[in-house]
């Protein structure tokens, strides 16, 4: 190219003086054609060469290809080339933690923690705890393979999660990591931006998080969500008793994401949807379980909504497009944008079609509503669904908008509360003492309300067991910022502009230095004994009652005005809703549906393990391949229920 632009009279002949009044009179003196004409050169010698052989002969349709395909490979090679040299420069100027992992071999050199994570997908979790043990400190960095170019930092340092979330919150964003998901899960309030660095400015996440905090605080809220949930309770209770009684078990892992689904197309968009129903429908024509109710989809009100489509059908699709897009995380960027453009693979291709599936349900929906509230049959007034709320109070979100804020409000209110609920029933289910305990609780105790849940100190007993199981099996056990600019963490390590910072939820919350006897359920650890009346202790036992609460100078935990009794973890020691301005806005509502679900099944029945050897332990059960998100049982949880008299 250099001979080219030689041949150029009057391109180059000007820029060999050095004179700086010369050299800009030159550049003044330039035509375009000055440049036009050596690329016009350049492009026409490319073509020939692609279509004409050296006797200046047209090459066959055959020829042609084998060029460009020769051509295309060699630029891909080169992109890569380029790309891995300018990720060895960036790595030696980023990777500044005091602690480095996956830097002393070759092979961690070019392959860096992808080989590990992709031996480790199945229990990724768990090779989060294998790692810091290796590291032996609470802050390391690790590298990435020469392919992406991502730094990764992991902590479990309380200093460095407030830093993160409340000191400095504009300056750690979600960043490139929600691209794996927000091509396809779209712009909701847990994959969008905020701050000033932020594409929009954070407008997107500031009007989301302006609606959920409304829809949650509107009036009657609690009533209204207390109402449905207890309903979809009383319905588990009546559908389990068949079980009971002809002696066959359920899969928890499956019954209760059937469950929360049901409760949140109550809760978000006002439609009844019996999910509960067809997947214990499915386990009892395994099991030959005799006068359950038979499924017929053509009677549910989600079946005539959506034109012919089940919950659960619907459930299965979001489930997929979930795990399948975190999957892109080990995946180099371009190469899951050019499979995804192109469908040249069938996961892609399966991605596409939930995708399809969960969109059509939203713009469905809508179009129902939006007829709902033309024709009078839908008001401000009795929007306490989202869905109407937003169509009825947030008017200035478009059905885009809408989709995205309700997919993660599905991911928010089903998945995480389903988790919790899943691990809670076996922890319960491996020791028939802590059950029974809750039960005498409940029994004893005055009615289960939304108040005597979660604005009184009326279920002590229920409400340490509820925060132990939630850090012992975080439902989102790891999260991700990305900071806009270098800087150095309070624990003195050196994080790159747009590296990756995981803190681990999961091991900060079986941490034995911020949580000491971290693998026992100890409910007392969150009760103060001192503002709780004599007869909410009945349950406890004498050393229970000895126990004094580790407040280490008020950081480990928080104080509730109302409720002195009831601790609740300090956000920064046990992130499990997030903390500081993007805290859970539907943390209130998660917590009542799990104390509410435990309690009422502990009330009417005795839990047992089907398989007793999966309780030896906390972590017998494994969590489903790719969890990155969310822990979920890989291969369910038999439990069978046994009618209290």
């Amino acid at each position: 190219m250099l001979s080219t632009l030689r041949s150029q009279d009057g391109l180059l002949s000007p820029l060999r003086s050095f004179n700086a009044d010369d050299l800009l009179n030159s550049v003044r003196s330039l035509k375009p054609d000055s440049f036009l004409n050596p690329l016009r050169s350049l492009a026409t010698s490319a073509n020939r060469s692609l279509l004409l052989d050296s006797n200046e002969m047209p090459l066959s349709k055959l020829a042609i290809l084998g060029r460009v395909g020769m051509f295309g490979l060699t630029t891909f090679c080169a992109t890569v080339f380029v790309q891995i040299c300018q990720n060895i420069l960036r790595r030696k100027r980023t990777l500044r933690c005091k602690k480095m992992l996956y830097t002393d071999t070759w092979h961690h050199f070019m392959f860096g923690v992808v080989t590990d994570l992709l031996k480790n997908w199945e229990r990724m979790h768990h090779f989060y705890f294998d790692l810091f043990e290796i590291a032996e400190v609470t802050t390391f960095g690790a590298q990435m393979s020469l392919m992406q170019n991502i730094e990764l930092v992991y902590t479990i340092d309380p200093k460095n999660v407030r830093f993160m979330l409340c000191d400095n919150f504009n300056q750690f964003i979600k960043g490139p990591i929600n691209q794996f998901c927000k091509v396809e899960m779209g712009e909701g309030i847990f994959f969008v931006d905020h701050g000033p660095h932020a594409e929009d400015k954070g407008t997107k996440w500031k009007g989301q998080r302006r609606a959920s905090t409304s829809v949650f605080k509107q009036r009657g809220f609690d009533e209204f969500l207390f109402t449905q949930w207890s309903q979809k309770m009383t319905y588990l209770k009546e559908l389990l008793t068949y079980f009971s009684k002809s002696g066959k078990s359920v899969d928890i892992s499956r019954m209760y994401l059937a469950l929360t689904m049901d409760a949140f197309m109550e809760i978000g968009f006002g439609l009844q949807a019996d999910s509960l129903l067809e997947v214990l429908n499915y386990d009892a024509k395994n099991k030959k379980c005799p006068g359950l109710p038979k499924y017929e989809a053509e009677k549910c009100a989600f079946y005539a909504a959506t034109g012919g489509l089940s919950a659960s059908v619907f459930a299965e699709n979001f489930d997929y497009l979930l795990r399948a897009t975190c999957s892109r995380f080990t995946t180099p960027g371009f190469i899951w944008r050019t499979q995804r453009l192109f469908q040249l693979t069938s996961m892609e291709q399966k991605i596409t079609k939930s995708n399809t599936v969960t969109t059509n349900f939203c713009q469905k929906l809508f179009t129902l509503r939006e007829k709902q509230i033309e024709n009078g049959e839908q008001s401000a007034s009795t929007c306490q669904d989202f869905l109407s709320y937003l169509l009825n109070v947030e008017k200035d979100f478009t059905p885009k908008e809408c989709r995205d804020f309700l997919i993660a409000m599905i991911l928010g209110g089903r998945d995480t509360t389903a988790s919790a609920l899943m691990y809670g029933t076996f922890l319960l289910a491996r020791d028939r003492l802590l059950q029974d305990r809750v039960a005498e609780e409940i029994i004893n105790g005055p009615e289960l309300t939304f108040d005597n849940l979660m604005e009184s100190d009326s279920f002590p007993f229920l409400h340490g067991i509820v925060w132990e199981f939630l850090r012992i099996h975080p439902p989102v056990p790891v999260n991700t910022k990305t900071p806009v600019r270098d800087v150095q963490l309070p624990s003195g390590d050196w994080v790159a502009k747009n590296s990756f910072v995981h803190y681990n939820i999961g091991v900060m919350c079986r941490s034995e230095e911020l949580w000491p006897n971290a693998m026992e359920i100890r409910p007392e650890r969150w009760i103060d004994f001192k503002h709780l009346s004599e007869d909410r202790k009945s349950v406890f036992t004498k050393s229970e009652l000895a126990t004094t609460p580790d407040f280490r100078n008020g950081e480990k935990f928080q104080i509730r005005p109302k409720v002195k009794a009831l601790l609740e973890p300090n956000v920064y020691f046990m992130p499990v809703f997030q903390a500081g301005s993007r805290e859970c806005t539907g943390r209130r509502l998660a917590l009542f549906e799990i104390k509410y679900g435990l309690a009422y099944l502990c009330k009417h029945f005795m839990m047992r393990l089907k398989d007793p050897i999966i309780g030896k332990t906390f972590d017998s059960i494994p969590t489903e391949n790719g969890a990155v998100i969310m822990i979920d049982m890989k291969k369910g949880c038999e439990i069978d229920y046994i009618e209290r008299i």
